[in-house]
């Protein structure tokens, strides 16, 4: 037995005294995590894109109805998804600086992200603005046209913020440590805090809006730094995110308390000011998108043996590669199938409606993400999806 030096890229992760071999476990124990340990991640990709396209199917629904109790309990449940895309964004980011060696080349990281975010971000943006308003007779020359050219149609927004979010890291990166990422943790704090405050504030003082500040306002990174800092706070330290493996069921639990504020908030709009004005930034829907996007990473976490040693649990972690066409085009899909559900059953209950819309629009897009990365279509699978096709060239 002797002390042996453990190094990885020539940088000193520990000492072990034992053998060669001991000392090469401690060395792999030692590296970040590499996306055969990340099955959790690529099935919670899965599960908050179902959850976006059962909300945008919600929307459909109500847009006919006005809201209703259902419509409203699912438009609550489901607004911890897109805080939970953001801890994942920022969980990868934060997994990376755990390598004492790892340092960001803002030139590859940025080439990178112009093919996979900024060109489909471009090409879909200028597709939903031909289909939802230049289609239905809309002005082009109008302030908010080009605004939300410029910084998403739709659903496009969050994609708007993510690069909002990753041009602050590449700014801070090279300072990248603990006492750092607990500051911005700190500050990301105060800023989403502060924005619910000030828009719950704004409901009930200068009354409802018809979405404009959630859908303006809503696309500054402001309102969303919590969720992405804190991914990043649980990527960089493990025994974070392995805290909240261990209490996943406590995490959820008080997920399911703090919804009840919420869905109360949200059913008092509707009684009150007779709409939803605001569906996201509510004081009382901060706590529980927090939680929820925690509970669902701790949750799926502690199945992780599960999503690979079932068949199914495997296929399900090879959808995450495709989420991201499912996303940027789901709502594409969505618009042309609502009115032929519309003619096949003009009298289903609201929650088949749903569930009709949803299931078909999420199964459709996957086969079309799919097969954008085929032999012969590769090329449209890089214009509108990024190269994201779960296919490798």
């Amino acid at each position: 037995m002797r002390v042996l030096i453990v190094r990885r890229k020539g940088v000193k992760v520990g000492e072990v005294v034992g053998t060669q071999a001991q000392a090469q476990a401690v060395a792999a124990q030692a590296q970040p995590e590499r996306r055969q340990k990340l099955a959790y991640l690529e099935v919670a990709r899965v599960v908050c894109i179902f959850a976006v396209v059962v909300a945008h199917a919600t929307d459909l629904a109500a847009s006919r109805s006005g809201p209703t109790g259902l419509t409203v309990f699912l438009s609550t449940a489901i607004r911890f998804v897109v805080p939970a895309f953001f801890m994942i964004s920022g969980y990868l980011i934060g997994a990376k600086h755990r390598d004492p060696a790892y340092r960001l080349d803002a030139r590859r990281f940025w080439s990178s992200r112009a093919l996979t975010l900024v060109l489909p971000f471009v090409v879909w943006n200028v597709i939903y603005f031909w289909m939802f308003t230049l289609a239905y007779g809309g002005s082009i020359r109008g302030p908010w046209a080009l605004f939300n050219l410029l910084t998403g149609e739709m659903h496009l927004y969050f994609i708007f913020v993510l690069l909002q979010l990753l041009a602050l890291y590449t700014l801070l990166a090279r300072w990248f440590g603990p006492r750092l990422l607990a500051w911005c943790l700190a500050l990301a704090a105060v800023s989403s805090v502060t924005f619910y405050a000030v828009s719950d504030y704004l409901l009930w003082t200068a009354g409802p809006d018809a979405h404009a500040f959630e859908w303006h306002w809503g696309k500054l990174c402001l309102a969303w730094a919590v969720f992405f800092v804190w991914g990043v706070w649980l990527g960089y330290r493990p025994q974070a995110m392995e805290w909240l493996r261990r209490h996943r069921w406590w995490v959820l639990l008080a997920a399911v308390v703090l919804f009840v504020p919420y869905w109360l908030e949200m059913r008092y709009q509707v009684a009150h000011l007779g709409a939803l004005a605001r569906d996201y930034f509510l004081a009382s829907g901060l706590p529980y998108q927090f939680a929820g996007a925690c509970a669902l990473l701790g949750v799926l976490a502690g199945w992780e043996a599960t999503w690979r040693r079932h068949a199914a649990g495997r296929a399900v972690v090879a959808w995450g590669a495709l989420m991201f066409g499912v996303y940027v085009a789901h709502m594409a899909v969505a618009h042309y199938l609502d009115p032929l559900w519309q003619r096949v059953w003009p009298s289903a209950p609201q929650i088949c409606e749903i569930a009709l819309l949803a299931g078909t629009a999420f199964f459709a897009t996957l086969a079309l993400a799919w097969l954008a990365g085929s032999r012969y279509l590769w090329p449209v699978g890089v214009v509108l999806f990024g190269g994201r096709t779960g296919r490798r060239r």
